[in-house]
């Protein structure tokens, strides 16, 4: 029953957007749209049967509003350095590659110059991430 109602929800939502012209019926983003709003029409509506007032919930996430940015300013950071130091080692592969024997990792399966440069490129855009403003 939740699964029917949650389908023919979905393709209203995907329905109702056709006309703004924002996405083609069929596509993938209409199809993310449309389980988003689903996904918040189902919470809107579990509040309202519990008795909760949406007012209430905005004006409750507004005064929270410092908090909430510190906290997704910290993930943010955190998991832009868990990136960098995956391209740090993305970066390291070439050189570990060579350097560990040649026995180790056949010629036509090590990291190269390619590697090298995604790498590097990781923890560039990942460095502004973690510890830029």
């Amino acid at each position: 029953m939740m699964r029917g109602l949650l389908s023919s929800l979905h393709r209203v939502l995907v329905i109702t957007m056709m006309p703004f012209g924002l996405f083609r019926r069929s596509s993938a983003a209409a199809r993310l749209m449309g389980s988003i709003g689903a996904l918040f029409f189902v919470i809107g509506m579990v509040f309202i049967v519990f008795g909760i007032d949406l007012g209430r919930v905005d004006a409750w996430i507004e005064r929270q509003g410092g908090l909430l940015d510190a906290v997704g300013s910290a993930l943010f950071r955190v998991l832009s350095f868990f990136v960098m130091l995956l391209g740090a080692l993305l970066a390291a592969l070439p050189v570990l590659h060579r350097t560990t024997g040649r026995a180790a990792v056949p010629p036509d399966e090590r990291a190269g110059l390619g590697t090298l440069t995604v790498g590097l490129l990781f923890v560039y855009f990942a460095w502004f991430g973690a510890f830029g403003r």
